[in-house]
């Protein structure tokens, strides 16, 4: 097979045209997939960045008689209610984030910080890189002025600086102690995310009913399932419609009710139509390309007929010429691979360039070895779709042209048989006058064949009655016949038997 790339990139050099066209050609689409493919996995398929993140679920509260569709949040209120009634969750963590000053060392920075419950951390399975996160206890008022660092925040405002747990981190002016850092790469749906602060609620807010500001996500029990969840909090609705009737007909009205679904699945849930559509476009450009190098493909495969009809003629098998197209067609598309990587690699720099970490996870998005491999692996296909044109091209002429071949070779036989024959005539003193005779009878039998084909081209015969010039040729194999019968006349007359040979003429007529 090695040898079959090296021979197939030789020949692919040689035809510089056709491959720098169809080369180009794949590239460029190639990029484009490889670009759209990697935005597509990145938010799409790959998973959260979490243990088991399929089971991590999202709560929201949605009311469509009002204009509020699914939109992600719900209430402190709901979400002690869950706490108690349901029994599918592992554990459940509220959050929300908001733009707060961080100032340590006198110079104030502006930066995002996410309001979590003491369980987000257990939740999402992340341990910290120092220090700890937060207790049970940090979720009640009078003991919340807890935060844990970013990574990046860490390296920023204390230099890495171990001491750095325990230390106070003033937070829009007031104190907060730091119990801990997290891992570098660590982050929760918001890349910009610094610093994670203990939330604590109020009596008074946790009675308060659809005040829906923030995010509620459950961890699924092993064994359970979404759709046992979404019994449980539609069960729980039910229930507190009768326990709040001072809210039951206006939540009737609004035809309230919980969405239970995969965190990512919210996440995604804007962008996810319009990325498959834009990568549903790319896989249109990459057919549109694929079938224009088929063209051309085709045209060349037609090209080299006569070339492969030579190489089977010396003794090539035709699975040998076969793998040999194969080849061809399979390392084109693979160079094409290499280049269009890169022409990926320059199109994800270009979107990075136009806000990406506007999209769910966009700054995680890049080339990684799944993409390569996706990128080789359609390469590799498209090469074996291209490399099935030549063969079965092939498969249809090769047979016809081998026989054209074949019939050459076999007049050329019978022409090197016949020729040692002139060859011995002229050198006999006593033959000679016998091959002068037979060379003027041929002559005027040629004389004979022009005045009766100028005689029938006068008279405007039709082509299919015309008599063929070589009368007494029609028949490949009489021909060669004729051939033999001479080589056999001649070793008579070289025997001495001049007489029957006089007799008779070198060549049968018709």
């Amino acid at each position: 097979m090695a040898s079959d790339l090296r021979v197939a990139l030789r020949l692919l050099w040689k035809d510089k045209a056709f491959t720098i066209t169809a080369a180009a050609t794949l590239a460029l689409c190639i990029g484009a997939n490889t670009a759209l493919f990697s935005v597509v996995r990145t938010v799409l398929l790959r998973p959260l960045p979490f243990p088991h993140s399929e089971r991590i679920l999202l709560m929201a509260n949605a009311y469509p008689g009002a204009g509020v569709d699914i939109g992600g949040n719900s209430g402190a209120a709901d979400y002690y209610d869950r706490l108690r009634e349901t029994s599918v969750f592992e554990e459940q963590a509220m959050y929300n984030s908001t733009d707060v000053s961080v100032d340590e060392n006198g110079t104030p920075t502006r930066v995002r910080l996410m309001n979590v419950t003491p369980s987000f951390f257990r939740l999402l399975q992340i341990p910290p890189r120092l220090g700890r996160t937060f207790t049970e206890a940090e979720g009640e008022i009078g003991n919340e002025k807890k935060v844990v660092l970013s990574y990046a925040l860490w390296q920023s405002q204390f230099g890495g600086d171990a001491s750095a747990v325990g230390r106070d981190l003033r937070i829009d002016g007031a104190p907060y102690t730091v119990v801990g850092v997290m891992p570098a790469g660590f982050r929760f749906i918001n890349s910009d995310v610094m610093l994670w602060r203990a939330l604590a609620f109020t009596p008074e807010r946790r009675q308060q009913r659809h005040s829906n500001n923030w995010r509620n996500i459950g961890r699924l029990k092993p064994g359970a399932t979404l759709a046992q969840a979404q019994a449980q909090i539609d069960a729980l609705n039910a229930a507190n419609l009768d326990r709040f009737p001072q809210y039951k007909q206006l939540l009737i009205n609004a035809r309230f009710h919980t969405v239970v679904q995969p965190l990512q699945d919210n996440l995604v849930r804007g962008v996810k139509t319009t990325l498959y559509l834009m990568w549903g476009g790319a896989l249109f450009v990459l057919l549109i390309g694929c079938l224009n190098v088929a063209n051309l493909v085709l045209v060349r495969s037609r090209a080299r007929i006569k070339e492969l009809a030579t190489r089977l003629a010396l003794g090539a098998g035709r699975w040998r010429v076969a793998r040999q197209l194969m080849a061809e067609s399979v390392a084109l598309t693979l160079v094409s691979a290499a280049i269009g990587l890169a022409v990926g690699y320059g199109a994800l720099r270009i979107i990075a360039t136009l806000n990406v970490q506007e999209l769910p996870r966009g700054e995680e998005i890049a080339i990684d070895g799944v993409v390569v491999l996706f990128t080789i692996g359609a390469a590799a296909a498209i090469g074996v779709l291209l490399g099935l044109i030549p063969v079965a091209a092939a498969v249809r002429e090769l047979p016809r042209a081998a026989r054209r071949r074949s019939g050459i070779r076999s007049a050329r036989r019978a022409h090197g048989v016949g020729q040692p024959a002139g060859v011995a005539l002229r050198r006999s003193p006593r033959a000679g006058r016998v091959h002068r005779r037979g060379a003027a009878a041929a002559a005027r039998a040629a004389r004979r064949d022009r005045r009766r084909r100028n005689r029938h081209d006068s008279i405007r015969r039709q082509p299919q009655r015309q008599r063929h010039p070589r009368r007494g040729l029609q028949d490949e194999s009489r021909r060669i016949g004729d051939l033999a019968e001479s080589g056999r006349r001649l070793a008579r007359l070289l025997r001495g038997d001049a007489r029957e040979a006089r007799a008779r003429p070198l060549l049968r007529r018709a």
